[in-house]
């Protein structure tokens, strides 16, 4: 897989076979865009986890390799927005938290 319409091509012609719709699973486009990233294409990986995003809004697994993508990038202020929306989900997570908490202070906020 190298594009996300691989995936997409591939499930749309499965549920032709057999007659109704099979979407993407979500699994499958965070291990697929998790390879892709680790291959050096990040670009096509972010378009994996924004579709996984567009399927389904409240993938913590979408919102935190998004989060950590724009982060890399150095886009700090729209990584955090990301990881708050993780926060949103997964309330208890300390990881989450301390990301943010560390972001906020790299950008003043704190």
């Amino acid at each position: 897989v190298e594009r996300l319409e691989d995936l997409t091509d591939y499930y749309a012609n499965l549920s032709r076979e057999f007659g109704f719709e099979i979407g993407v699973p979500d699994a499958q486009l965070s291990f697929k865009g998790d390879e892709l990233q680790e291959r050096g294409n990040v670009e096509e990986a972010e378009r994996l986890f924004g579709f996984l995003l567009d399927q389904n809004p409240v993938s913590v697994d979408a919102l935190f390799r998004l989060a950590n993508i724009y982060y890399a990038r150095g886009e700090k202020e729209k990584a955090l927005e990301y990881y708050k929306r993780c926060l949103e989900i997964l309330q208890d997570v300390q990881m989450i938290r301390d990301r943010v908490e560390q972001i906020e202070k790299e950008l003043g906020l704190r």
